[in-house]
């Protein structure tokens, strides 16, 4: 049994043309805490839908939508510009990429606080929450690309030890504040200061460990423009990918939410694992000096980065009925139908992640920019022709056609720049 499953490994190493063994071995390192995140995600939400309302549910989800809005401010694709420049022996670009994204956080900080006092002009109790917020903002945000230093040192499994025990620490201990207070003003301080605590200590951690090698490199002058390049390409699809759940919210209600959320929890989960498998290529699509060979190679095994999400996404489609059905409570049934919808939403996830991160590699801001904003506009065109007529169908089908529209075109884009 054992020798049949190296045989086909090996058969689909030659196909894939990579080393699926060290490819997986690596992918698994960077991929386990993003697959303990979800499984604590979904644990998270069982324990909310089986104690509290759906309406404070969906409030709850809410304000992590907003909160995540505000996540441009401090320049979140640094990581991907850090990760890139440690791969290329620029390991002082670590304390740089910290410095730069803790002093844009506080712009971010100072307009959730601006939020805070409106919100509490108008009697709002939600002004609390973003009270923390504006507390908690810089650090929340900025010392978490400590973790990205690692992937670029491609020192995978000491990210995914650290990585790892961030995740269970911190929900461990929120999962145990929620079943304590069971009260949203809490929680959602909990869930704040228990991160941005975490995020600090592994990041005093992994400098302490590093900081010869962070002393003795040179630093890497373009850092700071092509991170904030990213991150200004990425605003438009940042701030629209949470135009669903806003424009859910502002026609359906939380409720809605709640059961849209419970919905796309599972499916959204593909998109999240395979990330870091193809992130892991980064370093070597951008070590690569010729564009059109480096597409051809990619285009030729489309077939294959095809078939096994198809394999997955079909299985999750076919048992998430009985998963649902298990684990929350009968008020969300409903939500059923939607969540095997949205698995073929995410057909397509894996070959636009590498298309995607061809394009990031031949440093294509205008093209990345391109697809973000046709892409998304369309996204919001989706919502409102649709939602009015078939309320949550409606958000299912947006996602649906964006996902694949996004494909197309930056399959169109890697191909029409891999030319130049």
């Amino acid at each position: 049994m054992r020798k049949k499953i190296n045989d086909v490994i090996n058969l689909l190493s030659r196909k894939i043309g990579i080393n699926l063994y060290d490819w997986t071995k690596g992918g698994l390192f960077v991929g386990l805490p993003l697959i303990l995140n979800s499984l604590f995600a979904v644990l998270i939400s069982i324990i909310f839908t089986r104690i509290i309302s759906q309406s404070i549910f969906g409030e709850y989800q809410f304000f992590l939508v907003i909160l995540s809005m505000f996540f441009l401010f401090s320049l979140p694709e640094m990581d991907t510009a850090l990760i890139r420049s440690v791969a290329k022996k620029h390991d002082k670009s670590f304390d740089k990429a910290i410095k730069i994204r803790f002093l844009w956080s506080l712009i971010g900080s100072a307009i959730l606080f601006g939020v805070c006092l409106y919100l509490k002009s108008i009697n709002q109790v939600a002004w609390k929450y973003y009270f923390y917020s504006a507390l908690f903002f810089p650090f929340f945000y900025s010392f978490r690309s400590a973790f990205s230093f690692l992937i670029g040192k491609q020192k995978f499994s000491l990210y995914s030890k650290y990585f790892s025990s961030h995740i269970i620490l911190v929900n461990l201990l929120f999962i145990t504040i929620i079943c304590l207070f069971k009260n949203l003003n809490i929680i959602i301080l909990a869930y704040l200061a228990v991160n941005s605590l975490s995020f600090f200590i592994f990041y005093k951690i992994i400098r302490k460990k590093f900081l010869k090698k962070i002393k003795k490199t040179k630093e890497d002058k373009g850092l700071f423009k092509f991170g904030f390049h990213l991150t200004s390409i990425s605003i438009i699809p940042m701030l629209f990918a949470r135009a669903d759940k806003i424009i859910l919210t502002s026609f359906l209600g939380f409720e809605a939410l709640a059961i849209y959320v419970i919905a796309s929890s599972f499916p959204s989960q593909i998109r999240l694992i395979t990330k870091p498998f193809v992130k892991m290529l980064l370093p070597k699509l951008s070590a690569s000096k010729d564009a059109e060979k480096t597409f051809k190679f990619i285009r030729s095994k489309l077939i294959y980065i095809i078939l096994v999400p198809a394999f997955i996404i079909s299985t999750g489609a076919l048992l998430i009925p009985y998963v649902i059905k298990i684990l929350f409570p009968s008020s969300y049934l409903i939500s059923i139908p939607y969540a095997q919808l949205l698995f073929f939403a995410y057909l397509l996830t894996f070959s636009t992640h590498m298309f995607n991160q061809f394009l990031i590699s031949q440093k294509k801001t205008k093209s990345l920019f391109k697809i973000s904003l046709i892409t998304n506009i369309a996204n919001i065109l989706f919502l409102f022709l649709l939602i009015p007529f078939l309320n949550l169908l409606g958000v299912v089908l947006s996602k649906i056609f964006t996902n694949y529209l996004i494909f197309g075109l930056n399959f169109y884009y890697s191909w029409k720049e891999s030319k130049i």
